[in-house]
């Protein structure tokens, strides 16, 4: 089963990620879904947007198990996630779990 999640952050390109049984196969340029469905202001939208974005190294917080989602987007109130599904596929592929991150030098 494949599915996808978009990265945005405002100093970096955004990126779009290909996953495929919880790996990630393919890492391309964000193209903006046209027929994208979500609530923006509590109206529904349809507006060409990322599911999700992050605030400058947000996401690693995220990526790295060091905070939830719920975590980040209470910190961060540029944090928004806006489908349920982006949600849902995010609180799954990263929970919050002890991490420890080593510089490579």
């Amino acid at each position: 089963m494949a599915s996808s999640a978009t990265c945005r952050s405002r100093r970096h390109a955004k990126r779009h990620l290909d996953l495929e049984r919880g790996r990630i196969v393919a890492v391309s340029a964000w193209r903006p879904a046209l027929d994208l469905r979500g609530v923006e202001r509590n109206q529904p939208t349809r507006a060409a947007r990322a599911a999700g974005s992050f605030p400058n190294l947000a996401f690693l917080q995220l990526l790295f198990g060091y905070r939830s989602l719920d975590e980040l987007r209470h910190a961060f109130a540029d944090c928004i996630i806006r489908t349920p599904e982006a949600y849902d596929l995010l609180t799954t592929l990263f929970p919050k779990q002890p991490s420890n991150v080593w510089a490579v030098l």
